[in-house]
C-alpha cells in the first residue's frame, strides 16, 4: 500500500474545509481521468490545492478591502460662509 504525502499546506488546506471528504469526492468526480485506487492521491492533492487557491484569494481580497482608503465626506459649505462674486456678469 502507498502512502499519500501531503505537503504541510496541502494537509492545513484539507482540514480547513467544512466537509473534505465531499469535496475530494466532487474532485474525483469532476475529473474524467480518475477511474482507480491509485488514482486517490491524485484526487487529494487536486482537491489541497484547489481550496488552498480559494484560501488564498480570500485572503488576498480581504487584505485588499482593509488597504482600501475611504473616502471622506464633502464638507458643504453654510451660504453666509460661501464666496460671492464682486461682480455679476452679463
Amino acid at each position: 500500500m502507498n502512502t499519500t504525502y501531503l505537503t504541510p499546506q496541502q494537509y492545513s488546506a484539507l482540514m480547513s474545509s467544512k466537509n473534505t471528504l465531499a469535496d475530494i469526492y466532487e474532485q474525483w468526480c469532476s475529473n474524467g481521468e480518475l477511474s482507480g485506487r491509485e488514482d486517490i492521491e491524485l484526487a487529494l492533492h487536486e482537491t489541497a490545492d484547489r481550496i488552498q487557491i480559494s484560501l488564498d484569494r480570500e485572503t488576498k481580497e480581504h487584505t485588499v478591502q482593509k488597504i482600501e482608503p475611504k473616502p471622506e465626506p464633502v464638507i458643504e459649505q453654510k451660504q453666509e460662509q460661501a464666496v460671492k462674486p464682486k461682480y455679476k456678469l452679463r
